[in-house]
């Protein structure tokens, strides 16, 4: 016997199954030069963070084919790789910095919001050596890396 609630359901999940099709099939608008400048910086941006993160590679299911050396490994920890990462944040805060929102589409300046916003962040925390992410330890309880692999 069915109730009323999942024939509310299934009516829902049929009606969104409908839909499917039409939105598949609606092609992405074509991407303005100045969207595609940020679009190219931010995937550049993206790929290097994969790279220097096998945990990361693999949380995304990107440690096959071209990047299948990351899988099972982890990511550098050293004082010289933090050190690397304060240098990689501001140069990155330095980068967005020129980027101009002057053409970009609504979507896009959404994006160089947050990404402005994400780098600055990381460029004044770069300023002070006190560790990574929300702390300043390697590993604890509740971070590390034998708490976040799968």
């Amino acid at each position: 016997m069915i109730d009323r609630r999942r024939l509310m359901l299934s009516s829902a999940g049929l009606g969104l199954m409908a839909a499917l099709p039409a939105v598949a099939q609606t092609p992405a608008p074509a991407m303005s030069g100045a969207d595609a400048r940020l679009d190219a910086m931010l995937t550049r941006w993206f790929e290097e963070n994969v790279d220097l993160s096998p945990e990361y590679a693999t949380n995304l299911g990107l440690d096959r084919g071209g990047r299948a050396a990351l899988s099972g490994k982890l990511r550098q920890v050293g004082l010289a790789d933090a050190e690397a990462d304060r240098v990689r944040a501001r140069a990155r805060w330095a980068e967005i910095q020129t980027v101009s929102d002057e053409g970009l589409s609504d979507q896009a300046k959404v994006s160089l919001a947050v990404y402005r916003f994400t780098a600055e962040g990381a460029a004044r925390a770069a300023d002070i050596p006190y560790g990574g992410g929300i702390g300043p330890y390697v590993v604890t309880q509740r971070s590390g890396a034998y708490f976040s692999v799968p």
